[in-house]
């Protein structure tokens, strides 16, 4: 391959991605995975010729195929792609180009994430991110969100909280939202600017990015359970938090 070109031309096939992926799991045969994907012989080996000559895929000895060092890495970057198709719309009106840049290399991991749309969706987010917790809460917004509802839960229940906002919303000697007696159970923590939302729990993680005029648009979101994105997301507020000045 000379051009980038090539490489997302490859890609674009349905086929190939499937041999691709395949193969990324486990060394196969052609005839194996003529069978796994309902193939012809003629047609897999003409998919297997194209990904061999672009140095995406190597046969062994014994006849199988396995990913080369370049198939690896295109295989591990083709999720991020997979996500801007996805999620179009939503990135015409958002910016995510303030995420630090290892942020924005794996943002494929956001791929399953489900669309939260009205702010409705999203404050059902929180109140259920506070309901299910059984570990820990972190919360990161521009401002401090449904604080009867955090008020509710910490009186309830005996998680870990986390709260992260601007440190324009609050000063170290006037920062009393909630009471005194509920201080030792909740970390708060200020920065300078906040230009994503995050409220996660060990199992549930959504996420509000900034509009095109850098405001949170808690009207649009996304919202996923499963490991890549709930890692994402807490790992995106531990960066935050590893930078923000402990007011609590």
């Amino acid at each position: 391959m000379k051009e980038p070109g090539e490489l997302l031309f490859l890609l674009s096939s349905v086929d190939r991605i499937n041999l691709l992926s395949a193969i990324g799991e486990k060394r196969l045969k052609q005839s194996q995975l003529a069978s796994k994907f309902s193939m012809t012989t003629q047609e897999t080996s003409r998919q297997l010729a194209r990904l061999s000559d672009a140095k995406l895929v190597e046969k062994d000895p014994q006849g199988q195929y396995g990913l080369t060092g370049l198939g690896n890495l295109a295989m591990h970057l083709f999720p991020s792609f997979g996500f801007l198709v996805r999620r179009s719309e939503y990135l015409l009106s958002h910016d995510l180009l303030f995420l630090p840049p290892e942020f924005i290399e794996r943002v494929g991991e956001l791929s399953e994430g489900r669309y939260m749309g009205g702010l409705g969706s999203t404050l059902d987010h929180i109140n259920r991110v506070l309901r299910e917790s059984r570990g820990h809460i972190w919360l990161m917004a521009d401002q401090v969100l449904v604080r009867d509802a955090i008020h509710a839960k910490l009186s309830q229940d005996r998680v870990s909280w986390r709260i992260v906002i601007p440190a324009a919303s609050a000063s170290q000697e006037r920062y009393t939202p909630f009471p005194n007696e509920l201080r030792g159970r909740i970390e708060v923590g200020l920065v300078e600017e906040v230009r994503v939302a995050i409220a996660l729990n060990e199992g549930l993680a959504g996420l509000a990015f900034a509009d095109s005029k850098g405001k949170v648009d808690f009207d649009m979101g996304l919202q996923g359970s499963d490991p890549q994105f709930l890692k994402w997301s807490t790992d995106l507020f531990t960066y935050y938090w590893s930078k923000a000045k402990r007011v609590l």
